[in-house]
């Protein structure tokens, strides 16, 4: 397994948008913007850490993953779970809940919406006024690159506690 472009494919991503309650941004898109948005999706999810390891070795993106694994005696390890299993085809396979939050982010990067905040945020600004609004940000606080709602998603996968495998 060798995935390397997005966990969904465009046309997955018109699916998950014909369920949202606005999703004119993403409509607005053409096939090409869709697919670099939902390859950027990916690449910012996969910049989170998570728990247990990649899947494959080989798999260029972080899932489907290995979360328990036990180490034989022999030195072999000895893998106990893995996120979202195909039984029917014996595959591991990209779970539900990444591939509704990569629309998601693909979502959140078509209308454009986070990005200002996110690059004011990396440049260290801590608050900004304009015509009488005013609004500040939590320095102390780590922003996070993913929406709010992939966040949501995302948020039983990231790394805990303990180290990266």
């Amino acid at each position: 397994m060798a995935l390397t472009g997005s966990y969904i494919t465009v046309a997955e991503a018109d699916v998950y948008a014909a369920a949202e309650v606005e999703a004119s941004a993403w409509d607005a898109l053409t096939d090409d913007q869709k697919a670099a948005a939902v390859i950027r999706a990916t690449d910012e999810l996969d910049a989170v850490r998570f728990q247990g390891r990649k899947y494959d070795a080989d798999q260029g993106r972080q899932f489907p993953r290995v979360v328990d694994e036990q180490l034989r005696g022999d030195g072999s390890v000895e893998t106990q779970s893995v996120w979202d299993f195909d039984d029917d085809e014996n595959e591991a396979v990209v779970p539900d809940a990444v591939k509704k939050a990569t629309f998601l982010q693909a979502l959140s990067i078509a209308d454009g919406s986070r990005d200002p905040r996110a690059d004011d945020r990396h440049d260290g600004v801590s608050g900004q006024s304009a015509g009488g609004v005013s609004e500040s940000y939590d320095t102390d606080r780590p922003m996070r690159i993913l929406c709010r709602r992939a966040h949501l998603l995302m948020k039983r996968y990231a790394l805990k506690t303990g180290k990266i495998v």
